[in-house]
């Protein structure tokens, strides 16, 4: 019987241990279950809290409450950095309120981004109304290498370059824009005023006629086809357009300038004078006018008032040639000698012979 208790307790207290053991056993897989269920609760439960945030972006936006989902998308992006959708509506809720943070969030939109595209062009399109045509150049270099046969993007490249007086590039653009929107009286009237500035007086005449053609009601269209017009002698076509623009706006410098530049290439010299005189009466200070006028008195050998017309500009333009050089003439022709020695010494000095 000894034998036997002996036996029953040493198995009683095997079974106590494997008990103890399987209970510390189940205790630590608790703990782990526990602590990995808890991490990845939290994960989860972040993830819906960032995807909550986007949602709430949304919503407050169509509600029209701006700056809260402004504040959403950036708690959102600030756990989801690489969420360029994300970053985008950003992005387009910044424009009006704050266009310089919203430079910054679309330029986060990297080209290998799907988004990346509308980040471009949302790019170039704030740099151009903010007049920071430097920034609006990179990205529609991107976007015309993928749709070079975008007429927009054409004309934006065109504007800008005619912006930076770079004009050979801006008639380039140009070109392509009218080759893509035959149309288009923008591509037309950007193609003559980038050979204006190039000194291509014929090259301005075609597209301006086209863009009139287009749309005959464009006043500066009528006033820069008569001026190119009359710059290659075509004086009698001229005409007419200068006369519309005029009848018009009778109080414009620039019309009247034309005008009297056109009269008098059709050889009608009272008619010339007279829109000369009112074009310099109309900008006083505007030196070509003056000269203009004082160049059709000396014509009309009314050298005296020349003479002093001229004068007058003289003092305060003492070395310009073209004020100078006519007011030479008008003291020759007045007899005025000393003034005569005066401007040669002068004109000579201007000239560096002296």
């Amino acid at each position: 019987m000894n034998a036997e208790s002996d036996s029953l307790a040493v198995i009683e207290s095997t079974l106590n241990r494997r008990q103890r053991l399987f209970r510390k056993v189940i205790w630590f897989l608790s703990i782990v279950l526990t602590t990995f269920g808890g991490f990845l609760a939290g994960r989860l439960f972040s993830d819906w809290q960032r995807a909550d945030d986007r949602t709430k972006a949304r919503i407050l936006a169509d509600e029209g409450a701006t700056d809260a989902a402004i504040t959403a998308l950036q708690r959102h992006l600030s756990h989801s950095s690489d969420d360029f959708a994300a970053r985008l509506e950003l992005a387009q809720l910044l424009q009006r309120r704050k266009p310089l943070e919203a430079l910054r969030e679309f330029r986060q939109i990297p080209p290998s981004a799907a988004e990346f595209t509308s980040a471009a062009r949302a790019v170039a399109g704030l740099s151009m109304t903010l007049e920071r045509d430097y920034d609006a150049i990179a990205p529609l270099a991107s976007l015309e290498e993928k749709f070079p046969n975008e007429a927009g993007i054409q004309q934006a490249l065109a504007e800008i370059f005619f912006r930076q007086r770079e004009y050979e590039k801006s008639l380039e653009h140009a070109r392509r824009f009218r080759t893509l929107k035959p149309d288009s009286v923008e591509a037309c009237l950007l193609i003559a005023e980038s050979s204006d500035s190039l000194g291509q007086m014929e090259a301005m005449i075609e597209p301006l006629e086209w863009a009139l053609h287009l749309d005959p009601e464009i006043p500066h269209a009528h006033l820069n086809l008569a001026f190119a017009l009359q710059s290659v002698g075509r004086s009698e076509e001229a005409f007419p357009h200068v006369r519309w623009f005029v009848d018009r706006y009778p109080s414009s410098v620039a019309g009247n300038r034309i005008l009297a530049l056109v009269e008098r290439s059709r050889d009608h010299d009272d008619e010339a004078l007279a829109a000369a005189q009112k074009a310099s009466e109309l900008g006083p200070a505007n030196l070509d006018c003056a000269i203009l006028v004082a160049d059709m008195l000396l014509y009309h050998r009314r050298y005296q008032e020349a003479y002093d017309k001229l004068d007058k500009l003289a003092v305060d333009w003492p070395r310009e040639p073209r004020v100078l050089t006519p007011l030479l003439r008008a003291a020759v022709l007045c007899r005025k000698s000393e003034r005569v020695q005066q401007l040669q010494t002068v004109l000579r000095q201007i000239e560096g012979k002296e």
